[in-house]
C-alpha cells in the first residue's frame, strides 16, 4: 500500500501501488513483514499513525523515516530486520512509544541528521549481541529523548545495563 497527498507520502512495503489519501493517515494491527527493501518508508510532511503493527524481517529498515515527517509509532513490535528498526533521519520529528524493538542488525533506533526522536516506554533489547549490537543510536546534529525507559535499554554487547 502507498499513499501520498500534498507533498506528503507514506509507503508500504515495497511501494508498488498508489493511492491518494487524507494527509493524516493511520495504520493499525497490520502485519509488514519479509519485504525486499523496507517495511514502511514515511516522506515528505507525512504525519502518519503506525498503531500495533507487526514490522519484521524486512531487508532495509523497519520503519524509515525521512524529510520533514511527524510520525508517532505506538505499540509496535520491529523485529529483526536487516538494517535499523527504525531509522530517523532529515529533519523529521518522531514519537516511539510502547513498541517491542529486538533484534534489528544495525540498531533498534537510528537517529541522523537533523532529525529529533522521543522514545517513550519502550522495550529495547537485541535478543542476541549479534542480531541488534545497539539499542539506540544518536549522530551528526540529531536530537533524542528517552522517557521511562525501564531495564531493557540494551548496551553496546546485548545486555541490559546493571
Amino acid at each position: 500500500m502507498s499513499a501520498s497527498a500534498a507533498g506528503s507520502s507514506c509507503a508500504c512495503g515495497d511501494g508498488r501501488s498508489s493511492g491518494r489519501v487524507a494527509a493524516a493517515q493511520v495504520l493499525v494491527r497490520n502485519i509488514v513483514r519479509e519485504n525486499r527493501k523496507g517495511g514502511i518508508a514515511i516522506a515528505g510532511q507525512a504525519c502518519p499513525v503506525l498503531e500495533g503493527n507487526d514490522v519484521s524481517d524486512n531487508l532495509l529498515h523497519g520503519v524509515g523515516v525521512r524529510g520533514s515527517t511527524r510520525p508517532v509509532l505506538l505499540r509496535c513490535s520491529l523485529i529483526g530486520n536487516e538494517m535499523c528498526g527504525v531509522l530517523v533521519q532529515d529533519t523529521a520529528m518522531a514519537v516511539v512509544e510502547e513498541c517491542r524493538i529486538e533484534g534489528n542488525r544495525q540498531g533498534g533506533i537510528c537517529s541522523t541528521c537533523e532529525s529529533s526522536t522521543r522514545l517513550v516506554s519502550n522495550r529495547i533489547f537485541a535478543g542476541s549481541a549479534a542480531q541488534q549490537p545497539i539499542g539506540v543510536v544518536v549522530r551528526s546534529r540529531s536530537h533524542s529523548v528517552l522517557e521511562k525507559v525501564g531495564p531493557l535499554l540494551c548496551t553496546e554487547k546485548g545486555r541490559p545495563p546493571a
